[in-house]
């Protein structure tokens, strides 16, 4: 175990420094004043790094480390491999103009107190420094890769990955033992399900036949009631003290005493999601607040597209997003995370996306089934439900079958009742990123799976608080801590 210990703290210590963006997501703050480095002699030296640490951790026999370790030797050989993985098969960095988005690192030093205003700005100060030679480079290794023989991209061709490239990337992203074919059937038999499901709702509001047509009439009604540009983050700070009550009221999990932010998402990340919560790491030492941030409409967006964006995010969708988003969702899932203190730093590093999203979504689930909300926010977290299960069928069909863009826009519109608006969105989220939409499905659908298993004799706070006691790994690790 202490040769472990020592492997490791080295493959941690390297990954700190290799990535500010890393870094400072898990709260280590020593190169808060660079910015990523992507020249030919940096990439050179990062993948020689990975494969010393993947040949390093690879000598180590699990068999011979407690549970704890041995769940983080996997965890941090599965980040080393898929960084890896991404340096040499993906390559972002040589097509992908997000990868060299400096504004969330520079964000990140203006909104997160985490040191004295002086620090940050020196922190800053070197960033901004850095920036014109970053994009300069970026331009320089684009006009490069669009000479190779085996390039990925070329201008005016839509990004997606195809299915071998896909496939791995999702082996990657989810540690999941689901196959792509089989997440696939899972999703397309939960959207019937759920489906039967909201239809039974919308009778219940509205009354009439169990078909899409009730379902449309009763979602219609319920979007009649919304915020605005003006009240939309109000009506989230509501919604914050609102589900807090239930979550105290039915004893569903301990509270953490964490202070939450909500505010207007900034520029630089919109157009992605509608909303995303902002953790501070597992590492932070300072007492930095988590941030809920929520996207108002654009400025130049005609009045029809936002009555369109409104009627999808309304006052109910509203409550729900916050469940996920906050409570006890996404906020109070990672403040318990920051807890777990273990013999290395490495689940400070690790967020499993099925975890958090898992999580977030089940979380959605079960206050519905304490009444949150009444009625109206079920029918929007069932809503929600279908979204999630077509996140996860948008994200395989479109990067490995070339779903063209008029039958995704159907699919969502129809299957899922989206808004327009809302469907155009997603349609541009599956394209700009890729496997990340299948995190919903498959970590709701395991994470669901391990609530279930609690034992009779234990309350379902402790059960809850268990699960959140591990930090975030991917559920079959969870799993595996739990003894399921």
């Amino acid at each position: 175990m202490e040769r472990f210990q020592v492997v490791g703290e080295r493959v941690v210590e390297a990954l700190l420094g290799s990535r500010p963006g890393l870094a400072g997501t898990a709260g280590d703050h020593r190169v808060d004043d660079r910015l990523p480095d992507f020249s030919a002699d940096a990439v050179a030296g990062d993948r020689a790094m990975l494969v010393d640490a993947a040949s390093a951790l690879v000598e180590i026999d699990p068999d011979d480390l407690d549970v704890e370790e041995r769940v983080d030797h996997a965890l941090l050989s599965a980040l080393v491999d898929r960084e890896l993985f991404e340096l040499t098969e993906i390559r972002g960095h040589e097509w992908d103009p997000l990868v060299h988005n400096p504004g969330p690192l520079l964000h990140a030093l203006l909104s997160r107190p985490y040191a004295p205003v002086e620090v940050r700005l020196a922190a800053l100060a070197g960033r901004l420094a850095a920036v014109p030679d970053a994009l300069g480079r970026a331009r320089r290794i684009r006009r490069l890769a669009a000479c190779r023989p085996d390039r990925r991209r070329r201008p005016g061709r839509d990004p997606r990955l195809g299915r071998r490239r896909w496939e791995a990337r999702l082996w990657h992203t989810l540690d999941t033992e689901l196959s792509a074919a089989e997440i696939q059937r899972r999703a397309w038999a939960n959207l019937d399900r759920v489906t039967d499901e909201i239809r039974a709702a919308a009778v219940e509001l509205v009354g009439g036949p169990a078909d899409d047509e009730t379902v449309r009439r009763a979602l219609d009604l319920l979007a009649a009631e919304h915020p605005d540009d003006h009240t939309i983050v109000d009506l989230a700070s509501i919604t914050l003290d609102e589900a807090s009550d239930v979550v105290r009221a039915h004893d569903l999990v301990t509270v953490p005493d964490d202070p939450c932010v909500i505010q207007v998402m900034p520029q630089f990340a919109r157009g992605v999601a509608v909303a995303y919560c902002d953790a501070p790491g597992g590492l932070e030492t300072a007492a930095v607040p988590t941030f809920y941030c929520i996207a108002p409409t654009p400025v130049d967006w005609p009045a029809r597209r936002v009555e369109s964006f409104y009627r999808e995010y309304n006052d109910h969708m509203i409550r729900n997003l916050t469940v996920h988003e906050a409570m006890p969702g996404h906020f109070l899932q990672l403040a318990h995370a920051r807890r777990y203190a273990g013999s290395t730093r490495v689940r400070a590093l690790i967020r499993s996306g099925p975890f958090v999203e898992g999580w977030a979504v089940y979380a959605e689930e079960l206050m519905v089934g304490r009444g949150f909300g009444g009625l109206p926010v079920r029918l929007q977290q069932l809503k929600m439900q279908l979204r999630m299960t077509l996140n996860a069928l948008l994200d395989q069909l479109v990067h490995a079958e070339e779903l063209p863009e008029a039958e995704a826009m159907a699919l969502l519109t129809g299957r899922g009742f989206q808004e327009e608006g809302e469907a155009a969105g997603k349609w541009r989220r599956a394209l700009l990123t890729s496997a990340q939409l299948s995190t919903y499905f498959v970590g709701y659908s395991e994470m669901a799976e391990i609530a279930a298993a609690r034992p009779r004799n234990v309350p379902l706070r402790h059960w809850h608080d268990e699960m959140l006691a591990h930090g975030s790994p991917p559920p079959r690790h969870l799993r595996t801590l739990l003894d399921l």
